[in-house]
């Protein structure tokens, strides 16, 4: 997002040339991001922002909050008040706000939506209003700065839907975009796990084989080589994985009116490889050239960040981890308050935390020209 850019000035210029009144989302994202960064040095950048904003000036689109002396004490706590209060006041985002029960799955997709929407049409509006929008990195050219949509250039990746006539063979392929992936909780039997023992336990992995395991379709299928309809079996696969791998994990059951309370096993490394639809084929950019002789590349994701739910299906708490890559450590948060995980650098609490509900993984070998 910081690379792409997206700057909160220049887009007030734009919305209030197109009479658009409503909150940005990419302005209020990139708000708290420059807001961090400013407590972290001593700058109040709340105080910038709003003189910038009431200036109306273009030039001021060329200043940097940097070079601005509005000085602030340093690590004061940080509320994103303004952040959650724009997200309830947006017409898209009202089914998810306010202080009732609501799914944190679905808050994530309605935000993610509308996040990539402003910020794309922002860029777009700018290149007809010929405004230049500032950027951290315009010395570099790459596919980011063409790509409008930063949600879709993080999350999307691709899933290819494969069809294949049991007659005949005939195969028919249908690829459709995703922005994440949610999984059934369902052992290879079909039972959601009730383990009481470690072994038993369901696992990340056996939940993907199944997602992506091939099944007979119950409706017969028209194939255009045999010229009616056949049997035909139907499995999933990954033609493009994305940067970020965002995987819910199903666990609000709404037809048996209960909640999946099983714990799932979800490791510290993903290895997405035997997922993807035609090995080394594709997604050759990220293969492990080290790779095991398994017959598929390794291409790894790294866990980064944990949503999880306390509580039954009418009632719960949502709490979340989160990695400070830099510092190998990770962060427990439960509304105000920010801890560290637990012992070491906390990955062990983490990864055998309770009521795992989204699940965050950072690709390895990420190339900012792939």
């Amino acid at each position: 997002f910081l690379r792409v850019g997206h700057h909160h000035a220049s887009c007030s210029i734009i919305r209030k040339a197109t009479g658009n009144d409503g909150h940005c989302f990419a302005c209020e994202l990139d708000t708290l991001f420059t807001e961090t960064f400013g407590n972290s040095i001593g700058i109040d950048v709340n105080r910038i922002i709003k003189d910038d904003a009431s200036s109306g000036d273009k030039d001021c689109l060329q200043s940097s909050f940097v070079e601005k002396s509005y000085s602030s004490p340093i690590g004061k706590p940080l509320t994103p008040s303004r952040f959650l209060s724009a997200i309830w006041n947006e017409d898209c985002m009202k089914q998810v706000a306010g202080y009732a029960q609501r799914d944190a799955h679905e808050f994530l997709l309605c935000f993610l939506e509308k996040l990539g929407n402003d910020a794309s049409s922002t860029r777009a509006k700018a290149r007809s209003l010929n405004i230049v929008e500032p950027s951290l990195n315009r010395d570099i050219e790459s596919k980011e700065n063409n790509e409008e949509n930063i949600v879709k250039l993080i999350f999307e990746g691709k899933l290819s839907s494969i069809c294949t006539c049991e007659e005949c063979g005939n195969k028919r392929v249908q690829t459709d975009p995703f922005l994440n992936i949610s999984l059934p909780l369902s052992d290879e039997n079909g039972h959601s796990g009730n383990g009481v023992t470690q072994d038993d336990i369901l696992s990340l992995e056996v939940c993907l084989k199944l997602f992506c395991k091939a099944e007979t379709l119950m409706s017969p299928v028209y194939c255009r080589l045999c010229k009616k309809k056949t049997k035909t079996k139907k499995r999933m696969s990954f033609s493009k994985l994305p940067k970020v791998m965002c995987i819910h994990l199903k666990r609000f059951d709404a037809v048996n009116n209960k909640k999946i309370l099983d714990p799932v096993k979800y490791p510290r490394f993903l290895d997405m490889g035997s997922y993807i639809s035609h090995g080394r084929g594709s997604d050759s950019d990220f293969v492990d050239e080290n790779a095991s002789n398994t017959g598929h590349p390794s291409i790894l994701y790294d866990l980064f960040g944990t949503v999880n739910h306390i509580g039954s299906l009418h009632q719960g708490h949502y709490k979340a981890n989160v990695k400070i890559q830099h510092e190998n450590h990770w962060y427990h948060c439960n509304d105000e308050s920010v801890y560290h995980a637990g012992g070491g650098n906390g990955e062990s609490a983490v990864l055998n935390s309770e009521g795992a509900y989204i699940l965050f993984y950072s690709r390895q070998k990420l190339s900012l020209n792939t």
